[in-house]
């Protein structure tokens, strides 16, 4: 045996020294990104999939964000609705699709999209921005 146990290894200063380049730093870790400076949307948001009593609400950002649809038949809104995402709300999109469901035929809806940057500076710093707002009107006549 060559007398020299792992403990000893781990121990060794050349050696440590040697692999610390190897470890990612917090600026230079995989998947971290600066937080967004001009974050907007990319164009109007798009009604899509009309049916009998819901529509989905589709538009894209230019970075990481969450978002969702406030919607209502007045300009006061009312209701909210968020992206399906098995149960979960996703927080890295850069398109965001929300379906409105329960929607009276032949009655004019406002909404308003909301989206909200979120910077991965690392594992355990996550910020949110300021929220982006964009409004619409559609008539469902479905």
């Amino acid at each position: 045996m060559l007398g020299f146990t792992r403990r000893r290894l781990l121990q060794s200063a050349p050696l440590t020294l040697g692999v610390d380049w190897l470890r990612p730093r917090a600026t230079e870790a995989q998947g971290v990104a600066k937080p967004p400076e001009s974050f907007r949307t990319m164009g109007a948001p798009v009604v899509q999939c009309p049916s009998g009593t819901a529509v989905s609400i589709v538009w894209g950002v230019n970075d990481t964000s969450t978002g969702w649809v406030e919607y209502g038949e007045t300009d006061a809104l009312g209701h909210v609705a968020f992206p399906d995402a098995q149960g979960l709300r996703p927080m890295d999109a850069v398109v965001h699709k929300v379906r409105l469901e329960g929607l009276r035929p032949n009655t004019r809806y406002h909404y308003r999209t909301v989206s909200v940057p979120i910077a991965f500076l690392g594992p355990y710093d996550i910020r949110r921005g300021r929220p982006f707002e964009r409004r619409g009107a559609y008539r469902h006549d479905r």
